[in-house]
């Protein structure tokens, strides 16, 4: 089904005044392409080097983030809230929005106008506002069988396509009807729509990975009848317009035809902050890699703070700060911090929190917990099945602990956890590695998010290396203050050059004590900087 208005007939169409820049597309080689992805709180992750321009991660916002769209240079994008609040980032101008005004129903989507650098914001029932950029007409005001959940402008401009979940396309001004899956029967909604990068077709994608090509737009496979740890939420074209990537709430990228896989989300913790859109983009990458964020640690970049624990009991905390990290347990598993309650009130909003992983109690023995639990009733001497037990219970007991004490992490990175050889391990690494995977399966079983507080030595003399890597965050002692630290955020490290990432996720945090660069005085905890 097709609608082509002439005149705007919806009363709920803005037209921005403001005067028309020339804008030019700038096309990008397929060998060299990666993406960029949006989260719901307007986090921003990069794969293939593709950079990054500024994110929402860490301010509040009044409504989610919804979806993003680049500039015609690459060099920025928008990124749009449920209530029409823009965002704009890098060379994106801010031309007005829709934040503050009354709408009839959500915004599902954003597309920029190649012809004059403005963008349309696209509502649920099919409403277009127009910020520099020129109204084509809208299914605002009129029936719909099904809500609109996307939007694509002609590559050339003055047009653009809505999409609407039952597969129905409405196309406006220049952009060509080519088909649609509207009247058919579908296994699963449309949720997002892909223009050919000629103007002469289009994808639709469902939530279950089905593609739909209309047009010149060709089909290069699809994820359509196949597992999925979470359900697709967007697609976006190769630039030369024979593949397509397709991405899914969870942040696992799907790559067909020219479109290359250049890495995916599952380095990050995405758990309580899905991926609503990727966009393809151009970069300097031309393998898989972890990626980029900005937003994502739940701390500004640069921020610093500081992390205490049960010895600043009876001690002066530190000055309030961004950063506020505070230990659940006494030093041990199975314990808890005295004055939890007091160091977590003076962290306020920006508390995370950290518990002591171990195979041992400080006395030598293995903990009763380690006998029964989610890897079942351990045998005799199976240390593999008691390291998972214990680890696992471990972090349900510190978990008990944080709700005990009335308090609760703010930060999306809610527990980090403490490997050093300090903390009574055994001699069998696997065992070892056992423990923190089960503390990791624990936290995330109950909805939170996980990095680890190690270093490279550390981590292989525990745990032997640990494959396949937990790829989750690093919070990474930097153990010097001849280098900044943001010289410490990259994996590489900045006296000896060698690799000091070791979980095979990113650095997201650097501790510089005990001491303090400002006051140049000796400190009884620790300073952390935000990578």
């Amino acid at each position: 089904m097709v609608a082509m208005l002439i005149s705007p007939l919806a009363p709920d169409v803005l037209v921005a005044p403001a005067s028309f820049a020339t804008a030019t597309v700038q096309p990008f080689a397929t060998t060299t392409a990666g993406y960029w992805m949006v989260t719901s709180h307007g986090a921003m992750m990069s794969f293939g080097n593709v950079a990054l321009f500024g994110s929402t991660g860490t301010i509040p916002l009044n409504a989610p983030v919804v979806a993003m769209a680049p500039t015609p240079d690459y060099r920025g994008y928008w990124l749009v809230a449920a209530d029409g609040g823009i965002f704009a980032f890098g060379d994106a101008h801010f031309y007005g929005s829709m934040g503050g005004r009354r709408l009839n129903k959500p915004i599902v989507s954003i597309t920029a106008d190649p012809a004059t650098g403005g963008y349309w914001e696209v509502a649920s029932d099919g409403g277009i506002f127009s910020f520099n950029a020129p109204f084509y007409g809208s299914m605002g005001g009129r029936v719909l069988n099904k809500p609109i959940v996307g939007i694509a402008s002609a590559p050339g401009g003055r047009g653009y396509w809505e999409v609407a979940s039952d597969g129905g396309i409405f196309a406006f001004g220049d952009a060509p009807f080519y088909g649609s899956m509207g009247g058919r029967v579908l296994n699963a909604p449309i949720v997002g729509i892909a223009s050919a990068p000629d103007g002469h077709g289009y994808w639709e994608v469902a939530s279950d990975g089905g593609i739909f090509a209309f047009g010149d737009a060709h089909f290069y496979g699809s994820m359509g009848g196949r597992r999925l740890n979470g359900p697709i939420v967007s697609i976006s074209a190769a630039p030369d317009g024979l593949g397509y990537w397709m991405v899914g709430a969870d942040g696992g990228v799907f790559s067909f035809g020219s479109a290359h896989f250049r890495g995916s989300a599952g380095n990050f913790e995405l758990r309580k902050e899905p991926v609503v859109m990727l966009v393809g983009a151009p970069g300097s990458g031309t393998a898989p890699n972890q990626g980029r964020s900005e937003g994502l640690q739940g701390y500004p970049q640069g921020a610093s703070g500081y992390d205490i624990s049960f010895p600043q009991c009876g001690s002066a905390y530190p000055r309030p700060s961004a950063v506020g990290i505070v230990g659940v347990e006494d030093g041990s598993p199975f314990s808890t911090n005295p004055c939890l309650a007091s160091e977590a009130s003076w962290a306020g909003i920006g508390l995370s929190v950290y518990l002591n992983t171990s195979f041992y109690t400080p006395g030598g023995a293995i903990p009763s917990q380690a006998q029964d639990g989610p890897a079942g009733a351990c045998a005799p001497a199976d240390m593999s099945c008691e390291g998972y037990n214990l680890g696992y219970a471990n972090a349900i007991y510190a978990v008990h602990a944080l709700e005990a004490a009335g308090v609760a992490p703010q930060s999306p990175i809610n527990w980090w956890l403490d490997v050093e050889m300090g903390n009574n391990w055994s001699a069998n690494s696997t065992a070892n590695a056992r423990v923190i995977q089960g503390s990791i399966d624990a936290l995330r079983a109950q909805g939170l998010t996980v990095g680890i507080y190690s270093t490279v030595y550390q981590w292989d003399k525990i745990t032997g290396g640990y494959a396949p890597t937990p790829a989750v965050p690093e919070w990474y002692p930097s153990g010097s203050a001849s280098y900044p630290p943001s010289q410490w955020c990259s994996s590489s490290n900045p006296i000896s050059g060698t690799t000091d990432s070791f979980t095979g996720g990113p650095i997201w945090m650097v501790q510089e004590g005990p001491y303090d660069n400002n006051a140049s005085i000796q400190l009884t905890y620790d300073e952390d900087f935000v990578c």
